[in-house]
């Protein structure tokens, strides 16, 4: 009997332990999962435009976006135009026509200079600006030799025959390496051919060099000579003799004779008993002119003397046959 009231007070123990559990987890409330939702533009924004680049090209395109002002209650707005003088044509076009969300290009004017983009709506507008600049030209890089040609000194006069005692010019360029550059310096230009044996430099450009010298008055071929820090040149020119003629290769050209009086032409000859051609020869001399005429009386008055003596035969004859 004493068990049994113990194992019952055990039982109801555990009863009330379980009850009072099981009545504080009903009290407490859960917490429901949200819930995702697309949240549309918020009231009361306010309208908005922007261009992708605050410079652009001439004749570059412009990009456009932004928004019109969103009201807290009533009808939506409206995108109406986009505008600008900086545009090709005055008006942008239209790609996304969402007023709360809007897109649009267009091509900037050639002609430079900063410009308002002008954005209207049904409910108001907005402005923004950009500028036209022409890019500045990258240098225009120098020109370089193909690598591996690589040039030589050279030296050069103004003309391979000259007259002595006259000048003679001359130019040209130090050894360049392949990408154009001067490999040292211009020192002299010498010839045996020229009085004093040195050209006066008048220009010490290596890459174009010149200068002047007086031929001598030998006649003779001679080498001149350019002599450089790096290296050396050569050429020739000729000096001719003073009845030379130099074949139009110098300044002068033509036939050069000494003095200043021109040269007699050579006497025009005609042997005896030639016969005449009646041509008058301008460049003959005067005597031949003279005899010629000469002989043409002679032979003409002999003529007339042998008629007159014919004719007065004749009249003797005539005169006897009568008298008889």
């Amino acid at each position: 009997m004493r068990i049994s009231a113990l194992h019952a007070a055990a039982v109801l123990a555990a009863g009330t332990l379980a009850f009072g559990s099981g009545t504080a987890f009903a009290d407490t409330p859960s917490t429901p999962a949200p819930q995702a939702t697309d949240a549309p533009a918020s009231p009361g924004s306010a309208a908005h435009v922007s261009v992708d680049a605050p410079t652009v090209a001439p004749g570059g395109t412009v990009h456009i976006d932004g928004t019109c002002a969103v009201p807290d209650s009533g009808p939506a707005p409206k995108l109406t135009s986009i505008t600008s003088p900086g545009f090709v044509g005055g008006t942008a076009k239209v790609t996304k026509d969402r007023p709360d969300a809007f897109t649009a290009t267009a091509t900037a004017v050639q002609r430079s200079g900063p410009y308002q983009v002008t954005v209207k709506c049904s409910n108001g507008e907005v402005s923004t600006s950009f500028t036209v600049d022409s890019p500045t030209p990258s240098p225009t890089p120098k020109p370089t030799r193909s690598p591996g040609r690589a040039e030589s000194a050279r030296v050069f006069v103004s003309s391979t025959e000259v007259r002595p005692g006259t000048e003679v010019s001359v130019s040209g360029t130090v050894a360049t390496d392949s990408q154009g550059n001067p490999i040292g310096t211009v020192k002299a230009v010498e010839s045996a051919g020229f009085q004093g044996r040195s050209a006066t430099l008048d220009k010490t450009d290596p890459l174009a060099f010149t200068g002047h010298a007086t031929a001598v008055r030998k006649p003779g071929r001679y080498v001149v000579k350019l002599i450089g820090s790096e290296g050396t040149a050569r050429t020739t020119f000729q000096v001719l003799g003073e009845h030379t003629d130099s074949g139009g290769s110098d300044s002068g050209g033509g036939t050069h004779h000494d003095g200043t009086h021109p040269a007699t032409p050579s006497p025009h000859v005609t042997p005896n008993g030639a016969p005449a051609t009646g041509e008058f020869d301008p460049a003959s001399d005067s005597s031949k002119a003279t005899v010629n005429v000469g002989q043409a009386v002679g032979a003409a008055l002999g003529g007339f003397l042998a008629g007159a003596g014919g004719a007065g035969l004749v009249m003797r004859r005539r005169r006897t046959g009568t008298q008889r």
